[in-house]
């Protein structure tokens, strides 16, 4: 039982992870487009 919740708890913190890198990378990725159109229409 023990190995087995601790293999949850791993994938568990895992896809935490990887959650906040993919959010983070959205954001970066709206930051950019938004910071471009402000150079487009400059």
């Amino acid at each position: 039982m023990e190995t087995i919740k601790c293999k949850s708890n791993f994938s568990i913190t895992l896809f935490n992870k990887f959650f906040i890198l993919f959010a983070i990378k959205e954001k970066d990725l709206e930051d950019t487009k938004e910071n471009k159109g402000v150079k487009d229409e400059k």
